[in-house]
C-alpha cells in the first residue's frame, strides 16, 4: 500500500507529534508499504533535517508573517488552501492508496486532497 502522511513535525527536533508520526512510518514501512511524509513549514527560522532513518519527508514551505492574529490567517486558512492543493496533485504523482493526517495543522488540508482524488483518509 502506498500510505502519505502528513504531519507538522518530524524528527529528530520535534516533540510528540513528530515521535509519533515516526514510529507510524516506521511501522508501516517494516510492513513493506511505502510511506511519503509531507509537513508544512511555516517557522522558517526552524531547524530542519533532510532525513531521519531513511525518511526523507517533504517539505511545503509556507510563508507566514511574525504579527498576531495575521500569522493565524496565513498559517490556517491561506495554509489550507495551497496545501490541498499540493497534496492532490503528490496523491496523483505519486499513486497514493490512503493519506493519514497526524496533526491538526495538516487535517482539514489532507481530508480535503483525499476527498478529491477519492481516496480513503484517516
Amino acid at each position: 500500500m502506498r500510505v502519505l502522511i502528513t504531519t507538522d513535525a518530524f524528527p529528530p527536533v520535534c516533540g510528540g507529534s513528530g515521535w509519533s508520526t515516526y514510529e507510524l512510518a516506521k511501522g508501516l514501512r517494516s510492513r513493506s508499504h511505502h510511506v511519503e511524509i509531507i509537513r508544512p513549514l511555516v517557522d522558517h527560522s526552524e531547524e530542519v533535517t533532510e532525513s531521519f532513518d531513511d525518511f526523507a519527508p517533504t517539505l511545503f514551505r509556507h510563508w507566514s508573517p511574525s504579527v498576531p492574529y495575521v500569522r493565524n490567517y496565513f498559517k490556517n486558512e491561506l495554509l489550507y488552501r495551497r496545501l490541498t492543493k499540493y497534496l492532490s496533485q503528490v496523491i496523483r504523482e505519486n499513486k497514493i492508496d490512503i493519506v493519514h493526517a497526524q496533526h491538526r495543522l495538516t487535517g482539514p488540508p489532507s481530508v480535503a486532497a483525499a476527498n478529491l482524488e477519492g481516496i480513503p483518509s484517516v
